[in-house]
């Protein structure tokens, strides 16, 4: 028994030290790549849909230490999330890393802040959601981000609804996928195009 209380890393305090020895951008999406791979299985072969792409990435990191933090990295996602979720500043660990440390100048990207998102969410959709409305609604965000806008509407109305979300770039939209998955919002979709 240790009479110590360790301090528990957060997912950005565990991501950080990757960046001394491989580009940060690169582990990052080689996260949320095995991530979305680790929740995705095949239910005849009982493999993720994304098993060779998921051995692919881990390989490059066989020979090195850091290859555990990645389990502990997703734990530590799911853990900020769920603590963050009634939080003022939200949910969004991922958005929030990539804004911090990856934003990319020059490409226009601006995420819109949690707060800004909540606000939105119930001027658009409060009175909706008060009178108990049968009505399904499709949500579209347009350009997503990892997003955070249908993250919003989703807290406003419930899950029984219809999101979706939009973006070009890429990684956002696997940051808005695992996201989705994370908030339970297992009918999202997002699509990687120009909106």
């Amino acid at each position: 028994y240790n009479s110590k209380k360790e301090q528990v890393k957060t997912f950005e305090e565990t991501l950080l030290p990757f960046g001394y020895k491989y580009t940060l951008r690169e582990v990052f999406e080689d996260f949320i790549d095995m991530a979305i791979s680790s929740v995705t299985r095949n239910t005849i072969t009982g493999l993720s849909h994304y098993e060779e792409e998921y051995l692919n990435i881990i390989a490059k990191y066989k020979e090195d230490k850091l290859r555990f933090e990645f389990p502990k990295l997703f734990a530590l996602l799911s853990l900020e999330m769920e603590e963050r979720w009634y939080d003022s500043m939200g949910s969004d660990i991922l958005g929030g890393f990539y804004e911090k440390h990856l934003y990319q100048k020059g490409k226009a990207q601006f995420f819109t802040p949690w707060p800004i998102c909540v606000f939105m969410a119930q001027i658009t959709l409060g009175s909706q959601a008060e009178t108990n409305n049968p009505k399904r609604f499709k949500i579209l965000d347009p350009f997503c981000g990892a997003g955070r806008m249908p993250m919003c509407a989703m807290k406003q109305i419930g899950q029984d609804h219809d999101f979706y979300g939009i973006d070009l770039d890429p990684l956002c939209v696997k940051m808005s996928a695992l996201n989705f998955f994370k908030t339970a919002m297992f009918g999202a979709q997002v699509m990687c195009s120009d909106a």
